[in-house]
C-alpha cells in the first residue's frame, strides 16, 4: 500500500468526490466511503447546527373572554377568529427555548384558578387557519396566579424535550384563556429558538 502523502493532490474538490471512512459502529467491516458532500452536511448540522429565532405578539393578551389568544408573526390576521402562522422551511426544527415579556402599562391580575396556557402547534396544509383544525404539538408556558401583579417575564430550556417541527409545517402559537386575566390593552412579546435537525 502506497504511503498517503505519495498520492498526487487533488485540484478541485467536487461535492460527490469520496473519502474513506472507519464506521465505528461496524466492527466487523469497519471501511466505508462517504462523499464530500456528505460529511459537510453532517458536520454542519451535528456540531453547527443552523439556529432560528421567531419573533411574535400577543395583542390585546386575554381579551376573548375565556378564549384564545393568538401569536401574531409578522402582522394581523383578519378576521380575528383566523391563527397567524408561519411555515417552516425545507428542514426540521427542534424547539430549544421560549422567551416572554408582558409590556403594558399595568402588571398583570391574574386570580387563582386564572391563567393563560400556551402551546405551540400546527395546521395542516389546506385547511383553514381556525381553532378547529389547530392541533397542539406540545405546552410552551402558562400566565398564572404566580404572575399576578407583575409584568411578568421569562424563558423556559426545551432542548430536552425533543419537540420537533417537520419542515415544510404551518405553526401557531395559541394561548388558552381560563377566567378573566387582565388588563387586556397590552402585549405579550413571545420568542422561540429552533435548531435545524
Amino acid at each position: 500500500m502506497a504511503i498517503i502523502y505519495s498520492y498526487p493532490q487533488i485540484s478541485t474538490v467536487d461535492p460527490g468526490d469520496l473519502l474513506i471512512i472507519t464506521d465505528v459502529s461496524n466492527a466487523a467491516n469497519p471501511t466505508r466511503n462517504i462523499t464530500v458532500s456528505q460529511l459537510a452536511s453532517a458536520i454542519s448540522i451535528s456540531a453547527y447546527p443552523n439556529r432560528y429565532i421567531f419573533n411574535g405578539l400577543v395583542n390585546n393578551l386575554a381579551s376573548a373572554g375565556a378564549g384564545y389568544d393568538f401569536m401574531e408573526w409578522v402582522g394581523n390576521v383578519t378576521p380575528d377568529t383566523q391563527i397567524p402562522l408561519t411555515r417552516t422551511c425545507l428542514q426540521n426544527l427542534q424547539l430549544e427555548m421560549v422567551t416572554w415579556v408582558w409590556c403594558g402599562d399595568a402588571a398583570l391580575s391574574i386570580g387563582v384558578g386564572e391563567q393563560v396556557a400556551f402551546t405551540i402547534g400546527s395546521i395542516a396544509s389546506g385547511l383553514n387557519a381556525q381553532i378547529a383544525n389547530y392541533v397542539s404539538l406540545a405546552p410552551l408556558f402558562s400566565l398564572t396566579a404566580l404572575d399576578n401583579g407583575t409584568f411578568a417575564s421569562g424563558q423556559l430550556d426545551l432542548t430536552g424535550a425533543g419537540i420537533i417541527i417537520p419542515a415544510n409545517t404551518n405553526i401557531a402559537v395559541v394561548g388558552t384563556e381560563t377566567g378573566a386575566v387582565t388588563p387586556n390593552d397590552g402585549e405579550l412579546g413571545i420568542a422561540l429558538q429552533f435548531r435545524s435537525v
